[in-house]
């Protein structure tokens, strides 16, 4: 059943304030314990799996949603069809599911995408095709064809406020658009053009955190906001809980957010055009927790991450170093010894806990192959399976890196250590010795195309089929068998040994269907405890394409890498300003949200080393993996190390999850995969080593004792070319973030929000700084950061 508002929807709107529920009461026991995730619509229809909601779709009893989108709800298979007219959606609505008396909520989000019209008149008459490849499209040019309208070639995109790099390919020939004369570095010595996709609207409205006390919460807003969503949990707050005045609106704590141990309040505004930032208030019986630990180790946005290959970490137990005898494996892509032993004994010296940091990601640990593969690539060199990607099996532990009993012991010794764990799974592929290989050869995808082409590595065109190599079978998710298998064996790792997440391997080369029964087997184990698992995925591709993962049925998140190359660029290059850095962030909120639970890496074992561009041993016009091989990559200038702490001090101040590649708390060097996966350093520490490991021990613990660095408004104070400032703020505490990039001292001076001019400054990196009312002015050092609390 379906109730349409269409009587109802004046009569609801009250102060702004929209509401599903009628009345104030919540379910004893919620169905969901997690936070739902926005929806965000299409531009003229959207498909809503339920299930991705309410597990069980058969106990919803009827909908509600706003009449302009015409639902229909196919009841029989859980889903919902929304049509509407661009024009006349509104800007955030509500998506409310009726289950046995009580109403479960969603947000639904409007597109905010532009139309862009792309323009190419060619000289010669002779041009049969032209495609764009770019951000806009993961650089595939076959997902984007223009059309020939009176001698000019035509392509109208879709797309949100923000820069995007691009191509033009005309008849195969990947080309500048002469056009256009904005372009950009790209990264590897040339230069792509720049589409820039203006708002159409400025001074978007604004909230933030005012006031906390006992049972009351002010929000402030700005720039006139004219609707409000607050939500308890995923129920939202009606007219008795909520008041509006003209700047500030009062939200009454429920009694049940006292009696829970873990819940949450969020808010959402728009006016007619635009919507605003969003608000995250984490509660522990009701109140605001004082800092992590408090917050406590079942929250995912908590997380700070360390991620480690095993192989690569520690030698904890020499008895099982099994190298595979073969000559021509080269001793970088063959077992140098590291196992779970190693991290059990790092756990138990207190080394990631004395760091900061809670959570370990550990590499595969699945069965690899005893000997090794040639790569199908040129120059074909001889690889063993030590990183843990080629399994033959995917219940069974590498003999070379422990068994069961040591990998409990590694999971009890962490939860003893308040660290949670994360596990990475290998779904997208296995190798050749899987016995599913042979057993089931109609589970895996074609090797050969129909055209005869080999179907290894064409990461776009054959996304959902390709293999990654010769020996390593892709398995075919769209058979229902393997979806079935596949989810049913990272499932065992969840009851078996109790890990506390997933990072994904190769998440956009696997089908949805995957991810959505995964998440839902997840669910139902977990959800007698209350636990919640947290899955963050690997997608190298734009972030349409990233944010496609993202949804309370799929992933938590995924890896930043748009983020993360933007920020590299920036702070290697002294010629890319801040400016671009901050539009790539603002381009992340926009696709993602404000309070998203994406994961923000410092690098990881796919990409070559940032202190080795940083510290000049490598450079961008090179080949990265070819240059490791060939010479040793070291740091050659010491201005690398501040240039790696500048990326770390962003990475642990903006919204979403920290990751930590190993090695990078000490600024390890290393090239492309596999010099980029060097065995860890922990003794004999140099100058630089070390007060690069103390900056990412202070900055781990700045997050871990600072909850406005982890649920805190996002606000830019100040954006030039070398010259970054902005604020993290959360009901009176701020911490405001400094840099500078260029190769002088140099003086920043801060407009602080006026509701600051009363609070102290503490500095935390030794700049000096003086404070004036609500102006703030520091001095820094060349390629340094600061680090201001305000309380």
């Amino acid at each position: 059943m379906i109730n349409n508002w269409k009587a109802l929807s004046l009569v609801l709107v009250l102060s702004g304030i929209l509401s599903c529920s009628k009345h104030s009461q919540f379910p004893e026991k919620s169905l969901i314990s997690e936070c739902l995730i926005p929806v965000t619509l299409g531009k003229d229809s959207t498909r809503i799996y339920l299930s991705d909601f309410i597990p069980n779709t058969a106990l919803i009893d009827s909908i509600q949603v706003h009449p302009s989108l015409n639902p229909e709800f196919d009841k029989k298979n859980g889903l919902l069809h929304l049509h509407y007219a661009p024009e006349s959606a509104p800007v955030q609505s509500l998506l409310c599911l009726w289950v046995q008396g009580f109403s479960y909520d969603i947000l639904l989000r409007k597109s905010q995408k532009i139309a862009s019209t792309v323009r190419y008149a060619p000289l010669k008459t002779s041009v049969r095709k032209v495609q764009i490849a770019g951000d806009i499209n993961s650089w595939n040019p076959s997902e984007t064809d223009f059309k020939l309208e009176d001698g000019v070639w035509k392509s109208i995109l879709y797309l949100n406020p923000g820069r995007y790099q691009y191509k033009l390919v005309v008849d195969g020939k990947w080309i500048n658009d002469p056009a256009n004369m904005d372009s950009a570095s790209n990264g590897i010595g040339g230069y792509n053009s720049v589409l820039e996709v203006k708002s159409s609207t400025t001074n978007p409205p604004e909230l933030f955190t005012s006031e906390f006390s006992e049972s009351k919460i002010k929000i402030g807003f700005k720039n006139g906001p004219t609707r409000f969503f607050v939500f308890w949990q995923n129920h939202l707050l009606g007219k008795s809980k909520v008041k509006v005045s003209d700047n500030e609106l009062v939200i009454s704590v429920p009694k049940e957010a006292k009696i829970q141990k873990n819940s949450y309040i969020r808010v959402f505004a728009s006016n007619d055009k635009i919507e605003s930032n969003d608000i995250l208030i984490p509660l522990v019986h009701g109140k605001l927790p004082k800092n992590m630990a408090e917050a406590g180790l079942n929250r995912p946005e908590t997380q700070i991450m360390y991620f480690l290959l095993v192989d690569r970490f520690l030698n904890g137990d020499r008895s099982n170093d099994q190298p595979v005898l073969d000559k021509s494996i080269d001793f970088k892509s063959n077992y140098q010894g590291g196992d779970i032993a190693g991290i059990i004994e790092k756990i138990k010296s207190a080394y990631f806990q004395d760091l900061g940091f809670n959570t370990v990601w550990v590499s595969p640990i699945f069965q690899n192959p005893e000997l090794g593969y040639i790569e199908y690539p040129a120059p074909h060199r001889k690889f063993s399976g030590y990183h843990g990607y080629w399994p033959i099996s995917l219940k069974k532990i590498d003999h070379r890196f422990g068994n069961d009993a040591i990998f409990k012991n590694l999971i009890a010794t962490a939860h003893e250590n308040n660290l949670r764990v994360v596990m990475d799974y290998v779904a997208n592929h296995i190798h050749q010795e899987h016995p599913i290989a042979s057993m089931h050869p109609e589970w895996l995808t074609p090797l050969v195309l129909k055209d005869g082409r080999k179907n290894i590595r064409i990461w776009d065109e054959q996304r959902l089929t390709t293999w990654f190599d010769t020996f390593l079978p892709d398995l075919d998710y769209s058979n229902p068998d393997v979806i079935q298998a596949m989810t049913d064996t990272a499932l065992y790792w969840v009851k078996n040994f109790g890990i506390d997440g997933f990072r994904h391997d190769a998440t956009k080369h696997i089908h949805e269907e995957f991810w959505r029964m995964l998440s839902l087997k997840i669910k139902a184990e977990t959800a007698k405890t209350g636990k919640h698992l947290y899955q963050v995925g690997e997608t190298f591709g734009s972030r349409e394409l990233i944010a496609q993962y993202i949804n309370s049925g799929e992933m938590d998140g995924q890896f930043d890498f748009n983020l993360y190359f933007d920020a590299r660029g920036v702070f290697l290059d002294d010629k890319q300003g801040f400016d671009k850095l901050n539009s790539s962030l603002k381009a992340s909120f926009a696709y993602y949200g404000d309070h998203h639970l994406m994961a923000n890496i410092t690098g990881n074992h796919d990409l070559a080393r940032f202190i080795s561009y940083a510290g000049k041993g490598l450079s961008l016009n090179e080949d990265e993996k070819e240059a490791g091989w060939s010479r040793s990559i070291e740091v050659m200038d010491t201005v690398g190390y501040y240039k790696l702490m500048q990326l770390e001090a962003f990475v642990f101040t903006i919204p979403g999850i920290p990751v930590m590649y190993y090695g990078d708390e000490i600024g390890m060097p290393g090239a492309g995969d596999p010099d980029n996966r060097r065995m860890m350093k922990f003794e004999r520490l140099n100058y630089f080593e070390n007060k690069v490991k103390e900056t990412v021990k202070t900055l781990a613990h700045l997050r871990q004792d600072n909850p406005e660095l982890v649920y805190g408004e996002y606000q830019p104070l100040l954006v030039t070319s070398d010259s970054y400032v902005y604020i993290r703020t959360l009901f009176g505490k701020a911490s405001v973030v400094i840099f500078n990039k260029s190769a002088k001292e140099k003086d920043v001076t801060i407009q602080l929000p006026e509701r600051y001019k009363s609070k102290f400054p503490i500095l935390h990196f030794g700049s000096k700084g003086a404070k004036i009312k609500n102006i703030f002015e520091v001095h820094l050092k060349p390629y340094s950061f600061e680090i201001l609390s305000l309380r």
